[in-house]
């Protein structure tokens, strides 16, 4: 288990482990878990060892890593290696932070019944979820399995924030493809 470090202040929107949104659906279990994206931000903040292990332990990184290693077929790379590498490219900054809260802010205040009836008219009658979306860092909006990773850092949704909903629409379509396929 990683060691107690020093974290940055995180906002509302990103300190937040894991919860439901209202519940519009009660046979419907998707999980929307913020520590991947807490953890991201840690380590783009401080690129400390701590903070990459940290970044690592996070599950909802770890899908992504799991992901990236399953469509590149032959990699090699350790999931260290593996995040250090796919974040190398991201600057932290306060602009950074706010925008990521904000787009977290207006996914989290969308009301469930809104996209979910629009997921489930692509699958088939009765289908139910027993999902997670994991909000991370880096590593851009995908499916694992039944979980969706989904990077609210994603330069579009910061352009327009109704975005993250319609992939989060798009990626839980696919969760509930993978399950029949």
């Amino acid at each position: 288990m990683p060691k107690p470090v020093t974290q940055i202040r995180l906002g509302p929107h990103l300190a937040c482990a894991a919860e439901r949104m209202d519940q519009s659906d009660d046979q419907q279990e998707i999980l929307f878990d913020r520590s991947g994206i807490g953890a991201c931000i840690n380590y783009l903040n401080s690129r400390t060892d701590q903070n990459l292990e940290r970044l690592v332990f996070a599950e909802g990184n770890r899908l992504a890593c799991r992901h990236h290693m399953w469509s590149s077929i032959g990699s090699r790379s350790t999931i260290s290696d593996f995040w250090k590498k796919d974040l190398e490219r991201i600057v932290w900054s306060g602009q950074l932070e706010t925008s990521i809260g904000a787009a977290i802010a207006y996914l989290m205040s969308r009301r469930e019944s809104q996209w979910l009836n629009e997921v489930m008219s692509y699958l088939p009658e009765g289908h139910v979820f027993k999902t997670t979306v994991y909000l991370i860092g880096g590593y851009d909006n995908v499916v694992y399995g039944e979980d969706v990773a989904l990077n609210p850092g994603f330069k579009l949704f910061h352009a327009d924030h109704r975005e993250i909903v319609y992939y989060l629409i798009h990626e839980l379509a696919h969760a509930g493809y993978f399950k029949y396929h």
